[in-house]
């Protein structure tokens, strides 16, 4: 909203991109493979497509597909916006999470930030709850349920998760990182590997469905390119604005 509003204001005093900048970007190759692994994590959310499903009105597939696309053309939209105002906003001088560039200057900033925090931390569980219910059914399928089980594997999750914070430079990294591996398997790799299967009795057939398993090739080539890339850019952040 800050950006936005300043941006009708006409309130920039940091350094403007060129029209050709603002589109294409100034980065390198490193910072593409660095940058889209993140925005295939943006629009991963597998995990809740199951109760999503059960709590429609009436449940089928065709009812899903358009909460998907509506979701997903919202999702867009949101980005779209931040992203530009963002770059008007702060130009050049615009960091990866952009509540850097906010600072503590005013209220009004503080408690965007405050909010934030809040958000996270209440969205925390919901992503703990789904790895947990995972390593239960895996490991101890066959034990009965206990609350001290859980709570330790809870337990477990939240100590990763702050040594993890407190280890790596940026969260970008960890979005990047997590977006080249498992938003990409998730995303492409089982999806595209499940099909070919089922209809062909492979996990690659070019012959049968060229398209699916094109598309699994290629999805594990991108991943390993950008895990790699997103490795190297943490330990040369300079590659990322090379040009």
């Amino acid at each position: 909203y800050r950006a936005i509003a300043s941006i009708a204001r006409g309130e920039n005093e940091n350094e403007k991109l060129p029209a050709n900048e603002f589109i294409m970007g100034t980065g390198s190759i490193w910072g593409i493979f660095y940058s889209l692994p993140t925005i295939v994590y943006a629009f991963c959310c597998h995990v809740n497509v199951f109760s999503i499903f059960t709590a429609l009105h009436r449940p089928t597939i065709r009812r899903m597909n358009r909460v998907a696309y509506g979701a997903c053309t919202i999702a867009v939209l949101l980005y779209l916006v931040l992203a530009c105002a963002g770059l008007s906003e702060y130009g050049r001088d615009l960091q990866e999470d952009i509540l850097s560039n906010l600072g503590h200057r005013t209220v009004v900033t503080g408690m965007i930030q405050l909010l934030m925090a809040v958000n996270i931390g209440l969205c925390f569980p919901m992503n703990v709850y789904p790895s947990r219910f995972t390593i239960e059914m895996l490991l101890f399928s066959e034990s009965k349920p206990s609350a001290f089980r859980g709570n330790l594997i809870s337990a477990l999750f939240v100590l990763l998760a702050a040594l993890i914070a407190i280890t790596l430079p940026k969260i970008t990294t960890v979005f990047s990182i997590i977006g080249s591996t498992s938003a990409v398997l998730v995303s492409f790799v089982l999806p595209a590997a499940f099909y070919v299967h089922i209809n062909t009795g492979s996990v690659i057939h070019l012959t049968k469905e060229p398209l699916a398993s094109t598309l699994l090739i290629g999805s594990v080539i991108f991943g390993v390119f950008a895990t790699l890339s997103s490795i190297i850019s943490t330990l040369y952040p300079h590659l990322i604005e090379a040009r």
